[in-house]
């Protein structure tokens, strides 16, 4: 674990009681810095949280990887995005 994940962590958890609900993106962020920092079990709460969203549309790591990588071809914003799925693999997220 490092103090840069602690900070997002805190910070994700800020903006989720902030506004409880408004973007399941901020659990699908959360999912995957939990289980990037051997947080399996609150990885794994979070991704069910944002999986029983009914505003949920992206279920797969495929269809997200697909969904983000369009936005930018940045090699730092796929950097992001595949340290993202590598998180969200770890927290249990199906890749089909």
């Amino acid at each position: 674990m490092n103090a840069q994940d602690d900070h997002a962590i805190e910070w994700l958890h800020r903006s989720a009681a902030a506004a409880p609900g408004a973007e399941p993106f901020t659990y699908l962020l959360l999912a995957s810095a939990y289980a990037l920092n051997g947080r399996q079990a609150e990885a794994q709460d979070e991704l069910k949280r944002y999986l029983s969203l009914s505003r949920t549309k992206t279920t797969t790591i495929a269809e997200l990887r697909k969904q983000q990588l369009s936005l930018a071809d940045n090699p730092k914003w796929v950097a992001y995005n595949e340290r993202l799925f590598e998180g969200l693999c770890k927290a249990g997220m199906p890749e089909e």
